[in-house]
């Protein structure tokens, strides 16, 4: 007897349930996809938290200098601007481009978040300061230490230059996901070297500004969240758009979880 097959109606029954099935599970897959990869942001930050914890071990409970902390920029021989994605420069090889952190840290692949990556190819090429003789977008790392953690020439000195003098351990980022372009009033500087800084309300511009990588799309850039490593240890996301309201004024979350002293006032305190 001659076998049945299936018939048109039935194989299109199938594929449409298929597809159906697809559309369904899709958006689940990529929900899982964007949520590993939070799980490695918050794990490279955690290394990078373990790294500066054994650096203050080493060193007499000082920090090190935040713009050279990772990548000596002094060395790279390029402007602070394109140092991020200048993938020509071997860090791992060459001991003259590290920073002092670099030695605690395993791998390269720690210094990048994997969801960074997709903001960087979009919005990258356009970036404020961006060199256009021929580099690249090759992203070379996505975090950045807080300015006010160290000896740092300059104003930025006015923050803390060791471990034991820090008021609020679980309130002070240590390192942080900086973002990739201008906010209108949060952010008037953008990622370009390996430091974070914060300004006060009563600065004359923004400064830099937490990062919107986490909880969005590229097309959304500005509703998401970035993840930061608190000097205590712990990993969390933080919304750039979080104020503190005080009598005298508002501090942006930016300012305000940098600040290594506790409460400050209506004058900027650097």
């Amino acid at each position: 007897m001659r076998k049945k097959g299936f018939t048109l109606i039935e194989l299109l029954v199938v594929i449409s349930i298929i597809a159906l099935l697809l559309a369904i599970l899709m958006p689940s897959l990529a929900l899982v996809k964007e949520k590993a990869k939070l799980v490695i942001c918050k794990t490279n930050l955690k290394q990078y938290g373990l790294a500066i914890k054994m650096y203050l071990l080493d060193n007499g409970d000082d920090f090190p200098y935040a713009r050279a902390s990772i990548f000596d920029p002094l060395t790279t021989g390029q402007t602070y601007s394109c140092q991020w994605h200048d993938g020509s420069h071997n860090y791992m090889g060459d001991k003259q481009k590290q920073g002092p952190l670099f030695e605690y840290m395993e791998s390269m692949k720690i210094h990048l978040c994997p969801t960074f990556k997709k903001f960087a190819r979009e919005y990258g090429p356009n970036h404020l300061g961006h060199n256009n003789s021929g580099i690249a977008i090759e992203p070379v790392y996505s975090y950045s230490q807080n300015v006010f953690l160290g000896h740092n020439p300059g104003v930025w000195e006015k923050g803390v230059k060791k471990g034991s003098q820090v008021v609020r351990p679980a309130k002070v980022i240590t390192f942080v996901e900086e973002t990739l372009w201008q906010i209108d009033g949060f952010a008037s500087h953008i990622l370009n070297d390996t430091i974070f800084f914060a300004r006060h309300m009563n600065d004359s511009f923004e400064g830099d500004c937490i990062a919107t990588y986490h909880g969005t799309s590229v097309q959304k850039k500005n509703d998401g969240e970035g993840n930061t490593i608190f000097f205590d240890g712990h990993v969390d996301l933080l919304d750039y758009k979080e104020k503190f309201e005080y009598s005298w004024g508002t501090l942006s979350a930016s300012f305000t979880y940098s600040w290594p002293k506790g409460r400050v006032g209506s004058q900027r305190p650097y």
